[in-house]
């Protein structure tokens, strides 16, 4: 019995070793889809803000402009500095601890 109990002891500190060292799996971010209309565009910083209408109210997503991010406009692919304000557009972003990013910018 004093050998099961010691055998037991040693598994579960090594479990807790072990599960100390592994990596935690992070969920994937939420990504949003909504559509409006550029209020403001800064190529220089890399920062885009376009006001979405939302009920009675409206919602603006305002943030710097994802690496990766897909921007089109009317199908081919488009420069940051080519958005002007007034444009309506479709934008996918996600909230981070940093704030909202854009991965996608389409007009047309």
């Amino acid at each position: 019995m004093k050998k099961l109990t010691v055998s037991v002891a040693v598994v579960l500190a090594a479990w807790m070793v072990v599960s100390s060292f592994t990596p935690q799996v992070m969920a994937a971010p939420r990504l949003y889809s909504m559509a409006g209309k550029i209020q403001a565009v800064d190529p220089v910083h890399n920062t885009v803000a376009i006001n979405i209408p939302e009920g009675r109210g409206n919602f603006t997503v305002a943030g710097a402009v994802s690496s990766h991010a897909t921007l089109k406009m009317n199908g081919k692919a488009a420069r940051l500095a080519d958005f002007k304000p007034g444009d309506r557009v479709h934008v996918k972003w996600e909230s981070t601890s940093n704030g909202h990013l854009i991965d996608m910018l389409v007009r047309g």
